[in-house]
């Protein structure tokens, strides 16, 4: 939204036959009349909006004034009927504000909120020093939360980061409750064939600087590394959606996990697991075909297991 010429760009998506299916944004750019224009030519994209905690958001982001404008911002979209889904960035300074943030987004109309841990990014290493969580203490965290959150009904629904999504506990007959559950199990189907990450094979990541990742947490270790799949500034994305080391990277399978890494084929939790995320698998072992450490604790130190029974217990099952 920073583009001058944002909402021609959103204009000429619309014109040629496509959809904006949803905008990630600080809310600094929100306005009434962006808003506005977006409905009357028929885009209403989901809008994923940045907050990092009630009175830690302006710390996060390092900027006074962040925290009322990203609030603003939510409102204006639930107002105008936008869906909202949250993103909200954990760490060892605002973990204890996770309830409490919550509640009063679900007030505001939110309908959903993503917490997310702040992964080992280079530049967050380096400035957010000691309030990095490490991954034990995020999961612990994480699932006192899920014991709490699920205690009460509530109307938004709510996806750990690297977990599983909570189910959604609101009033509702035995039935629903029934057709809820089945749809959560649903997420644990299993195929060697999948897309080792159908995020990164179906949306194109850009940087600032013009270069195509599989994703932009990779971003920051790519750049440290030295590795390139390919720049867009010289020539566009299509020669790179044809062929070459970019769509080899990004088509890669579960079955290719398996077969390269050995940690993962003698694991007893892959299908569960599928190998994790990719952007996880750079970070923590620095190597794209590599094993997510975070999801091989998550599920081999009991954490998968604890959060599945809080979650049946609070579905009634």
């Amino acid at each position: 939204m920073l583009h001058p010429h944002f909402m021609d760009i959103v204009r000429g998506i619309h014109d040629r036959g496509m959809s904006v299916a949803e905008i990630n944004t600080n809310g600094a750019f929100v306005t009434p009349d962006i808003l506005k224009e977006m409905k009357e030519i028929g885009e209403c994209p989901l809008m994923k909006i940045s907050f990092d905690g009630l009175g830690w958001h302006d710390w996060m982001r390092n900027r006074k004034g962040a925290e009322e404008t990203a609030l603003t911002a939510i409102r204006m979209c639930v107002e105008e009927g936008f869906p909202v889904k949250v993103q909200f960035n954990v760490h060892k300074r605002n973990i204890g504000t996770v309830t409490q943030t919550l509640r009063f987004l679900e007030r505001m109309g939110v309908r959903e909120t993503r917490i997310i841990r702040t992964s080992e990014s280079p530049r967050w290493i380096e400035l957010g020093k000691d309030a990095v969580l490490s991954f034990r203490d995020y999961y612990e965290h994480m699932i006192s939360f899920a014991g709490e959150w699920l205690k009460t009904p509530h109307t938004m629904s709510v996806m750990l980061w690297h977990m599983d999504a909570l189910p959604l506990i609101t009033e509702r007959s035995e039935k629903e409750a029934e057709q809820e559950y089945s749809e959560w199990e649903k997420l644990k189907r299993f195929s060697l064939n999948s897309y080792a990450c159908p995020d990164c094979r179906f949306l194109a990541a850009v940087t600032a600087e013009g270069d195509l990742v599989p994703c932009l947490q990779m971003s920051g270790r790519f750049n440290q590394d030295g590795t390139r799949l390919g720049n867009v500034k010289g020539g566009g994305l299509q020669e790179y959606f044809r062929d070459g080391l970019y769509m080899n990277t990004i088509c890669l399978t579960v079955n290719d996990i398996l077969e390269t890494s050995a940690s993962c084929r003698n694991c007893g939790y892959f299908i569960d697991c599928q190998g994790g995320c990719r952007a996880l698998a750079v970070l923590t072992s620095s190597d794209y075909c590599g094993p997510d450490r975070a999801r091989c604790i998550y599920y081999k130190e009991g954490y998968a297991e604890r959060l599945q029974k809080l979650s049946e217990h609070a579905a009634g099952r």
